[in-house]
This record gives structure tokens, sequence and C-alpha cells, in this order.
């Protein structure tokens, strides 16, 4: 039987995406000499992944990131699938407790993605959201747990990976660099954060699935903000959020178990 060598071509390329998924805002340049690569070479896996809808350049003179759709890769991976067997059962017991949606979210390429979601079997939801969907980090309440159960240096590098994206995010949350420090601490010294949606009538509580003390994942509850007082929310819905976040974490660090 003869064996088959591998692309090395191939090979290449995804080692370009994958350094550059590590150092995301890099140059042409900078990615030749991290991946010890002819610099014509990177440039024709860069043009081509741009091509591809892979990677994009970020804004004048701050370099490449990978775009959202890269990340669609890992759909079908066991940890993904593991949202689906694991988390969401968890979700949907609490879903069916209290009756709002319920969803588990993460941070992707410096956005807020929202991984899954109850909507489906909530009674309260007229038009469910999109699961895939991704949201800026700043002005939401799940992108604030996230940064927040995070160690400084990683929240930093976030940070400046979102502005540079999105020069305007800070003004259009509302928010200013002490502002945002001040919310953090705030979140950090409560275990969780409530967003009240402008525009509608919706508002978000954000609990952190912790996992050797860093956030992992959110879990958030969206609920019709003048259906109930916000005290009355926290009062009823924290502790409840906060115990599935608890089974979460158990059911993701058993399931870090088995890979190792």
């Amino acid at each position: 039987m003869t064996s088959i060598k591998p692309i090395e071509g191939l090979e290449r390329a995804l080692t370009v995406l994958r350094v550059l998924n590590q150092y995301g805002g890099v140059t042409i340049s900078e990615l030749a000499r991290l991946t010890a690569m002819p610099r014509a070479a990177v440039n024709r896996y860069i043009v081509t992944f741009i091509e591809l809808g892979y990677v994009f350049h970020s804004k004048p003179g701050r370099g490449l990131r990978i775009s959202t759709r890269a990340f669609e890769l890992s759909r079908g991976a066991r940890t993904d699938g593991w949202v689906t067997t694991d988390a969401l059962p968890e979700m949907n017991a609490l879903c069916r407790d209290i009756g709002w949606p319920i969803g588990i979210e993460r941070i992707v390429a410096s956005r807020l993605a929202i991984l899954a979601n109850t909507d489906a079997i909530s009674p309260f939801v007229a038009k469910p959201f999109d699961p895939q969907v991704t949201f800026p980090l700043v002005g939401r309440a799940s992108g604030h747990v996230l940064l927040a159960f995070t160690n400084a240096e990683t929240r930093d590098y976030l940070l400046k990976c979102a502005l540079a994206d999105d020069p305007a995010l800070m003004t259009r949350a509302g928010m200013t660099a002490k502002r945002l420090n001040a919310k953090i601490d705030e979140v950090i010294d409560c275990g969780f954060d409530i967003q009240r949606v402008a525009g509608v009538n919706w508002a978000v509580l954000a609990v952190p699935v912790l996992t050797l003390g860093q956030a992992r994942f959110s879990i958030s509850m969206r609920y019709i903000s003048n259906a109930l007082s916000t005290e009355l929310a926290i009062a009823r819905f924290i502790p409840k959020l906060k115990r599935t976040a608890g089974q979460i974490a158990k059911r993701a660090t058993e399931f870090d178990q088995t890979l190792s």
C-alpha cells in the first residue's frame, strides 16, 4: 500500500492561518517572520484567504485579522458538539422552569458570539435570535461578564482588538475607559451584569460559566423589562442562572478530562 504524502502547500497555508489567529492584527511581513516563510508565499496565502472570506484587512495600518467565517470551520468540532449535548439540556431545563429564553455566549474574533439559545422553546419569543450572530463586546451584559472574569492581560488585548476593528465601539456603547473599568469592577463584585436593550423593552441578565476561575462562556436570560422590576428580576433569576452556569461548568470540566 502506497503512503500518501501530505500536501505541503496546504500545510503551510494552515500554519499561516493558525499564526494569524494567534497574533491578530499583524502584517504580511510580521506573518512571514512568525512563520519563517518567504514573504511572497505568505502574501499568496493571505490573498487566497481574503478572496475566500476567511481573512480581512482590519483598518489601514492595523494589520490582518481572522474573520468570523473562519470560526465556522470549527462548528463540527467536539467542543461545539459539547454545547449541544451538554450545555443545551441544562439551558432547556432552566428555560422550561422560568419561561424566558436562555443563551450561551463566548468571545469569537473580539466579538460576542451566541453559540446556542432556547428561543425555540420559550413561550415569550416571537422572533428567535440566529444562534450564529455576533455582537460588540462592550455595551452587552454577556460581553461585560466575559471581560470581567478573564485576566487583565487578555482583557486588554481583547479590547485593543475590538477597538482596532471598530474605533467607534466605546462611543456607541456610551462608554469611556473609566466607565468601562468601573463596570468591570462592579461585575466582578456582584458576579453578574444587567443590560437594558436600547429601542426595545427587552433586558438581559448574564452570569459567567467559570472554569479554573476564568469565564469560559456566559449564560444569559432575556426578559421583557416592563414585565417585572429590575430588583425582582435579579432576586428571582440570578440564583437560577448561577446554578445553571455551575452545572455547565461542571460538565465542561468533565468534558475536558475526556480530552486529556
